[in-house]
């Protein structure tokens, strides 16, 4: 439940995620470069080619389980952080 995928990219620009290998649904997170979010896609299609794309420059998006945005209330305008830990 408290764990995900921190996608950084070099520069913020508009970012664009499918779904097509990926079989659990997820939600998107966009964030800016002052780690703002920007939009959400939430609940997404699980094998699906549909686009997911950022509503403006995104430095870094976060994925995690589908439903974890509402429940923990997340909303577009919010500040973000999280913690980075290595892969064992």
């Amino acid at each position: 439940e408290l764990h995900g995928m921190l996608f950084i990219f070099d520069s913020p620009e508009i970012q664009r995620f499918w779904m097509q290998n990926t079989p659990l649904s997820l939600d998107m997170i966009f964030v800016n470069e002052n780690r703002r979010i920007l939009n959400m896609a939430e609940s997404t299609m699980p094998m699906s080619k549909q686009t997911y794309g950022s509503k403006g420059p995104a430095k870094y998006v976060v994925e995690v389980k589908a439903g974890f945005s509402k429940r923990h209330g997340i909303e577009e305008g919010m500040s973000i952080q999280w913690k980075v830990r290595p892969i064992k």
